[in-house]
């Protein structure tokens, strides 16, 4: 099973350096993106953060101007806000090349964008149009292109091709005050690619309907 998100990606930062822009943008979590490091580094908190800083001022992400005002690159300062507010959150995990792949998904409102982490530490993030996309991934095919070495372009960017594929997701939806509770929960064993695809289906439903709307 390959789900492929490259064309959509933006940014690409790690772990720790978008725990600090989030927390300049006063966003107490983000779903799915670990602390970890906050706990496990060995210098103090306060080093930690100043370099991460001055590594994210290195790469034009960051920009501290006199009198405290510090801006954000425009493309990632969208991108974190509609994960801070996001109203409903997802987690997607499926098999890949005999491992598992995963990303989170953030709806607010029409807004929807994603995090896909990597084994070297990266978060991968970007937008995507709508919920028709990533419906589209999966129930329409990608289409073949003679310049693109049969990658295959547009919407379908998810591929069977095994008997042992599997998918497995959660979507938790914001109730209030910032409660999130838990709207879809799905652990699939593929039996076939029809069932599958009916599966994915349902998550979109989800995602853009909420549990009680779409009946899950």
């Amino acid at each position: 099973m390959k789900i492929e998100l490259d064309s959509y990606r933006s940014r690409s930062l790690s772990g720790d350096e978008l725990c600090v822009a989030a927390a300049f943008l006063h966003l107490p979590c983000l779903y799915g993106v670990s602390g970890e490091w906050i706990r496990s580094s060995r210098a103090g908190l306060k080093d930690r953060v100043t370099g991460i800083t001055a590594g994210l001022e290195n790469r034009g992400i960051l920009l501290a101007e006199p009198g405290g005002v510090v801006r954000m690159e425009a493309g990632l300062h969208d991108i974190l806000g509609v994960m801070g507010r996001a109203g409903r959150v997802g987690r997607v995990c499926f098999s890949r090349d005999g491992g598992e792949g995963r990303f989170c998904l953030y709806q607010d409102k029409a807004d929807l964008v994603f995090m896909e982490p990597d084994a070297r530490g990266s978060c991968h993030l970007g937008r995507l149009p709508g919920i028709g996309t990533l419906r589209r991934g999966l129930l329409e095919p990608p289409k073949a292109d003679a310049g693109d070495g049969g990658k295959g372009a547009g919407d379908g960017f998810l591929s069977l091709d095994s008997a042992e594929e599997w998918l497995g997701a959660l979507v938790f939806q914001e109730r209030e005050g910032r409660f999130f509770e838990r709207v879809f929960d799905l652990a699939w064993t593929r039996e076939s690619a029809e069932e599958l695809r009916a599966a994915w289906s349902r998550l979109c439903d989800a995602l853009e309907y909420g549990g009680e709307e779409s009946g899950i």
